[in-house]
């Protein structure tokens, strides 16, 4: 049987280590911890949420090759090919020798043949994620004018009502403090969640469990 692991989270949800799925499922067994979400099995738990709070002191958040290709769910994040634990790699999508950061936003798993032709290059404007890719420069060529017009011309009133929910939710996000680039990673993100069916379920067991009370310096 493929080995499982399960990703676990203190009370106030915040990620503290990948342990062994039979480990995982004893601390639900036992009653430390509550299930998130399970795998297709139905029998090891996935995700699980520690009844009690780790002091943040203690907090672990150890980027390294296990954790990484864990998280990307053995994929390669260039070709979207799913591959075994031991022909991925991980790879700075900005090289080190260009200034890149051994950090979660700046590490992905890569296959071996990926890794090896993106090499010391940066992505050249393009976004990678799950074999997606998108050019910042399409973005560079449609001016806020250009947009405009194009919302004009559809007949359908389609854009112009979703250009208007976006207003909204970009007009209270602003009044939360949010910043521009915050909100485009927050989008990006919700769009990737929408379109994978694992990933959505675990964001709706995620906002349906109890948030904590009574400490709001955890979720800072």
């Amino acid at each position: 049987m493929e080995p499982r692991y399960t990703l676990k989270l203190d009370a106030a949800w915040r990620p503290i280590e990948i342990i062994d799925g039979f480990k995982g499922f004893n601390m639900c067994y036992g009653g430390r911890a509550n299930v998130v979400l399970n795998y297709s099995d139905g029998f090891f738990p996935a995700v699980i949420v520690l009844k009690s709070y780790i002091r943040k002191d203690f907090m672990t958040y150890s980027c390294n090759r296990k954790n990484v290709i864990w998280r990307d769910r053995n994929i390669c994040q260039y070709c979207a090919k799913r591959f075994s634990y031991n022909e991925l790699t991980m790879d700075h999508i900005i090289p080190k020798s260009r200034g890149g950061d051994k950090s979660w936003t700046n590490i992905v798993a890569s296959c071996r043949k990926c890794n090896s032709a993106k090499g010391n290059k940066t992505p050249n404007g393009k976004i990678l994620y799950n074999g997606v890719t998108m050019n910042e420069e399409i973005f560079d060529k449609v001016t806020i004018d250009e947009m405009i017009e194009k919302i004009k011309q559809d007949k359908s009133g389609r854009l112009g009502l979703l250009m208007q929910e976006i207003m909204d939710i970009c007009e209270r996000a602003g009044k939360r403090g949010f910043t521009m680039k915050e909100l485009s990673i927050i989008a990006t993100t919700g769009w990737f969640l929408s379109q994978n069916p694992d990933l959505r379920e675990f964001f709706n067991n995620l906002m349906a469990m109890p948030k904590p009370s009574g400490d709001d310096e955890v979720w800072n």
